[in-house]
């Protein structure tokens, strides 16, 4: 409505409102990128219009500098706030959609990286480990350069969600050669240094080989 009537100010603020909902919603993203597009039309056919002297050029490049860098700023606003209030998986994408087209912006992916590692603190903090540990994972390669305290977490994690397959693999060994096995490998990919595991998914494993040579063919 907001469009309609002319005011793209309004109706900006109202679409990013809406993708903050729902990160899903194609028709809102594809009326801020319009947006965007008419008033930079706008701009350049009004310069287009003016004296074309050394003063203006000038200052026609400095005000398309300063609106490329605006809109390059909204745009990480925008990611942001659909990595703190959206879908966490539409967020990431849109996230790292964002640093790999501005890999050189550190500033930027820095603080894509802390949205995320906010999520994943979200996510810790309700008993959501496995998410947890993604999100962490996840902030670290948005920022490019590991930060020792999200590295931590992470590490933490992994060894938390590996004792919790450990302990579910022995309690599976008694009654489900198959259920233990899965366990333990799970175990194992969290935490690859678990030594107990890796004993017990041999014994589990040639346990299972020998009741596979006693069945009846």
């Amino acid at each position: 409505a907001a469009r309609r009537a002319g005011d793209a100010s309004r109706a900006r603020d109202a679409y990013l409102r809406a993708l903050a909902q729902n990160p899903q919603q194609a028709e809102a993203a594809a009326a801020l990128r319009a947006i965007e597009q008419q008033q930079m039309a706008r701009t350049q056919a009004d310069r287009a219009a003016r004296p074309r002297s050394m003063e203006t050029l000038v200052a026609g490049a400095k005000s398309r500098a300063q609106a490329q860098t605006q809109a390059e700023s909204y745009d990480l606003e925008q990611r942001i706030e659909l990595v703190r209030a959206g879908d966490v998986t539409a967020g990431l994408r849109e996230a790292r959609a964002w640093a790999e087209a501005n890999a050189g912006d550190r500033e930027g992916r820095g603080r894509l990286a802390a949205a995320v590692a906010e999520r994943a603190g979200d996510a810790e903090r309700k008993g959501q480990r496995e998410s947890a540990l993604s999100l962490y994972e996840a902030a670290n390669a948005l920022r490019g350069e590991p930060l020792p305290e999200w590295t931590g977490k992470a590490r933490e994690l992994r060894r938390a969600l590996g004792e919790a397959q450990y302990a579910d693999g022995v309690r599976a060994m008694r009654t489900d050669l198959a259920a233990a096995i899965r366990h333990f490998e799970a175990c194992l990919r969290f935490d690859p240094e678990h030594a107990r595991a890796r004993e017990r998914l041999r014994e589990a494993r040639v346990a299972q080989e020998k009741l596979r040579k006693l069945a009846p063919r």
